[in-house]
């Protein structure tokens, strides 16, 4: 893996534990909810979600096919997870 990049696990777990909109992370009492496209970006409720629309809506389906094939080892051009 180049220098400066991180693993694509590694990246999945962050866009898990950390809200879309506001940055807060998840914690045991409160989760987090996926977005219903992707699956990848969750917020911390529908306020959150609606406030990020804009920006998350032009990525949606590039992560859910690119989650996708990360959850599968099936990148290609880029490592195999």
């Amino acid at each position: 893996m180049p220098e400066g990049e991180r693993p694509p696990r590694e990246v999945l777990a962050e866009f898990e534990s950390t809200c879309g909109a506001c940055s807060r992370k998840k914690t045991p009492g409160v989760p987090l909810v996926p977005c219903p496209g992707c699956r990848l970006a969750h917020y911390c409720n529908d306020e959150c979600q609606e406030l990020d629309r804009a920006r998350h809506s032009g990525e949606c389906s590039f992560l859910a096919v690119m989650g996708f094939r990360l959850m599968f080892g099936t990148l290609i051009g880029m490592w195999i997870i």
